[in-house]
């Protein structure tokens, strides 16, 4: 499903689906194209996702602790 153009607001956002939205020219780093395409899940599919990002998310602050307390960041 591909939204509306920024200006343009949806009626609503669907329960479950794929949302898409392609940067305007003005928008694009360095000329480059760039498409976002959000998932959208529900239940216990949702909760599965969110289980999942807050362990990579935790991972990565454990990370970026650990390289920040070495000497010289290496």
């Amino acid at each position: 499903m591909q939204t509306d153009p920024p200006d343009e607001k949806p009626e609503a956002i669907p329960e479950s689906g794929m949302v898409a939205y392609n940067l305007r020219e003005g928008e694009r780093p360095a000329g480059l194209k760039v498409r976002y395409k959000i998932k959208i899940e529900t239940g216990q599919k949702a909760r599965e996702l969110d289980e999942q990002q807050a362990e990579v998310i935790r991972d990565l602050l454990t990370w970026a602790r650990q390289y920040r307390a070495r000497p010289g960041g290496k």
